[in-house]
Protein backbone atom coordinates (compact mmCIF):
# COMPACT_ATOMS: atom_id res chain seq x y z
CA UNK A 1 0.00 0.00 0.00
CA UNK A 2 1.17 3.48 -0.14
CA UNK A 3 -0.25 6.46 1.26
CA UNK A 4 -0.63 9.52 -0.42
CA UNK A 5 -1.05 12.79 1.67
CA UNK A 6 -2.58 15.58 0.32
CA UNK A 7 -1.85 19.33 1.51
CA UNK A 8 -2.77 21.53 -1.43
CA UNK A 9 -1.26 24.72 -1.50
CA UNK A 10 -1.32 24.61 2.62
CA UNK A 11 1.78 25.06 3.62
CA UNK A 12 0.62 24.38 7.61
CA UNK A 13 -0.76 21.14 6.09
CA UNK A 14 2.53 19.98 4.31
CA UNK A 15 4.33 20.67 7.41
CA UNK A 16 2.07 18.94 10.36
CA UNK A 17 2.44 15.66 8.12
CA UNK A 18 5.73 16.11 7.52
CA UNK A 19 6.07 16.41 11.84
CA UNK A 20 4.07 13.18 11.88
CA UNK A 21 5.91 11.51 9.23
CA UNK A 22 8.94 12.26 11.61
CA UNK A 23 7.38 11.42 15.03
CA UNK A 24 6.72 8.40 13.04
CA UNK A 25 9.83 7.75 11.91
CA UNK A 26 8.56 7.06 8.78
CA UNK A 27 11.25 9.32 6.73
CA UNK A 28 12.63 6.62 4.75
CA UNK A 29 9.62 5.36 3.17
CA UNK A 30 8.71 9.59 2.15
CA UNK A 31 8.21 9.27 -1.88
CA UNK A 32 8.45 5.37 -1.68
CA UNK A 33 5.07 4.26 0.86
CA UNK A 34 4.45 7.79 1.60
CA UNK A 35 4.23 10.52 -0.39
CA UNK A 36 2.89 14.55 0.80
CA UNK A 37 1.85 15.79 -2.21
CA UNK A 38 1.87 19.81 -1.61
CA UNK A 39 1.94 23.18 -4.58
CA UNK A 40 2.59 26.60 -4.17
CA UNK A 41 -0.14 27.83 -6.46
CA UNK A 42 -4.06 26.61 -7.13
CA UNK A 43 -2.65 26.64 -10.83
CA UNK A 44 -0.11 23.73 -10.32
CA UNK A 45 -2.55 21.60 -7.28
CA UNK A 46 -5.13 20.44 -9.85
CA UNK A 47 -2.92 19.19 -12.82
CA UNK A 48 -1.13 17.76 -9.89
CA UNK A 49 -3.67 16.50 -8.14
CA UNK A 50 -5.68 15.04 -11.07
CA UNK A 51 -2.08 13.03 -12.11
CA UNK A 52 -2.11 11.74 -8.67
CA UNK A 53 -5.77 10.14 -8.57
CA UNK A 54 -4.83 8.40 -12.29
CA UNK A 55 -2.82 6.01 -9.93
CA UNK A 56 -5.40 6.35 -6.71
CA UNK A 57 -7.07 3.49 -5.87
CA UNK A 58 -8.74 4.42 -3.03
CA UNK A 59 -9.87 7.89 -1.93
CA UNK A 60 -10.66 8.69 2.04
CA UNK A 61 -11.96 11.83 2.29
CA UNK A 62 -14.78 13.72 3.99
CA UNK A 63 -17.76 13.49 2.34
CA UNK A 64 -16.99 16.93 0.42
CA UNK A 65 -17.29 17.50 -2.95
CA UNK A 66 -14.34 14.80 -3.35
CA UNK A 67 -17.45 12.28 -3.45
CA UNK A 68 -18.18 12.93 -6.97
CA UNK A 69 -14.89 11.01 -7.98
CA UNK A 70 -16.76 7.62 -7.49
CA UNK A 71 -18.30 8.42 -10.58
CA UNK A 72 -14.96 8.23 -12.11
CA UNK A 73 -14.65 4.30 -10.55
CA UNK A 74 -12.57 5.40 -7.63
CA UNK A 75 -14.49 3.58 -4.38
CA UNK A 76 -14.59 6.71 -1.48
CA UNK A 77 -13.43 5.97 2.41
CA UNK A 78 -15.84 8.38 4.00
CA UNK A 79 -13.86 10.17 7.30
CA UNK A 80 -17.04 11.96 9.85
CA UNK A 81 -18.58 14.79 7.79
CA UNK A 82 -18.73 18.27 8.42
CA UNK A 83 -21.87 19.70 8.41
CA UNK A 84 -25.46 18.98 6.91
CA UNK A 85 -24.35 18.74 3.18
CA UNK A 86 -21.63 16.45 4.02
CA UNK A 87 -24.41 14.55 5.90
CA UNK A 88 -25.89 14.14 2.87
CA UNK A 89 -23.49 13.27 0.62
CA UNK A 90 -22.51 10.48 3.06
CA UNK A 91 -26.01 9.51 2.95
CA UNK A 92 -25.98 9.47 -0.80
CA UNK A 93 -23.23 8.06 -1.66
CA UNK A 94 -23.71 4.92 0.85
CA UNK A 95 -26.86 4.42 -0.48
CA UNK A 96 -25.15 4.53 -4.13
CA UNK A 97 -22.66 2.09 -3.30
CA UNK A 98 -19.64 3.63 -4.11
CA UNK A 99 -18.27 4.50 -0.52
CA UNK A 100 -18.20 3.53 2.97
CA UNK A 101 -17.40 5.46 6.43
CA UNK A 102 -14.20 4.55 7.95
CA UNK A 103 -13.51 2.37 10.22
CA UNK A 104 -11.02 3.16 13.41
CA UNK A 105 -8.18 4.33 11.58
CA UNK A 106 -5.83 2.72 13.81
CA UNK A 107 -6.57 -0.33 12.33
CA UNK A 108 -7.62 0.93 8.82
CA UNK A 109 -4.23 -1.59 7.36
CA UNK A 110 -6.91 -4.45 8.63
CA UNK A 111 -9.78 -3.09 7.28
CA UNK A 112 -8.91 -1.67 4.19
CA UNK A 113 -7.25 -5.08 3.79
CA UNK A 114 -10.42 -6.35 3.98
CA UNK A 115 -12.36 -4.70 1.93
CA UNK A 116 -10.03 -5.28 -0.64
CA UNK A 117 -9.65 -8.60 -0.05
CA UNK A 118 -13.44 -9.09 0.02
CA UNK A 119 -14.34 -7.01 -2.91
CA UNK A 120 -16.08 -4.29 -1.02
CA UNK A 121 -13.77 -1.56 -2.47
CA UNK A 122 -13.93 -3.08 -5.63
CA UNK A 123 -18.10 -3.05 -5.60
CA UNK A 124 -17.64 0.46 -4.05
CA UNK A 125 -15.65 1.26 -7.97
CA UNK A 126 -18.25 -0.55 -9.54
CA UNK A 127 -21.56 0.81 -8.13
CA UNK A 128 -19.66 4.43 -7.77
CA UNK A 129 -19.20 4.78 -12.03
CA UNK A 130 -22.52 3.14 -12.27
CA UNK A 131 -24.27 5.52 -9.79
CA UNK A 132 -22.86 8.37 -9.10
CA UNK A 133 -23.22 11.22 -11.37
CA UNK A 134 -20.08 11.64 -13.66
CA UNK A 135 -21.32 14.36 -16.55
CA UNK A 136 -20.91 17.04 -14.25
CA UNK A 137 -18.61 18.88 -17.17
CA UNK A 138 -21.43 18.41 -19.70
CA UNK A 139 -24.23 19.43 -17.94
CA UNK A 140 -22.47 22.86 -17.09
CA UNK A 141 -21.83 23.23 -21.16
CA UNK A 142 -25.28 22.69 -21.49
CA UNK A 143 -26.95 25.08 -19.15
CA UNK A 144 -24.77 27.92 -19.89
CA UNK A 145 -25.33 27.87 -23.40
CA UNK A 146 -28.93 26.61 -23.50
CA UNK A 147 -31.05 28.90 -25.11
CA UNK A 148 -33.62 28.39 -22.20
CA UNK A 149 -31.95 26.65 -19.30
CA UNK A 150 -35.49 25.49 -17.82
CA UNK A 151 -35.33 23.25 -20.39
CA UNK A 152 -31.96 21.79 -20.15
CA UNK A 153 -31.78 18.26 -19.27
CA UNK A 154 -29.32 16.99 -16.66
CA UNK A 155 -27.77 13.86 -17.84
CA UNK A 156 -25.35 11.17 -15.80
CA UNK A 157 -26.42 9.74 -13.04
CA UNK A 158 -29.30 10.49 -10.08
CA UNK A 159 -28.89 14.16 -8.81
CA UNK A 160 -28.34 12.79 -5.36
CA UNK A 161 -24.94 14.06 -4.37
CA UNK A 162 -24.73 17.80 -3.25
CA UNK A 163 -28.00 18.24 -2.88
Amino acid sequence: MRLNLVAGVRQDVRDYFMAIIRQRGLEPELGKSVRVMFTATKDEYFPTFNALLRETDVLWTKPSELCFYAGLGIPIVMAPPLGAHEERNQTALVRAGGGYPQEDPRAAIEWLSDWTQNGLLASAAFNGYLHVPNRGTENIKRVLFAHDRSTVELRGGPPTLGN
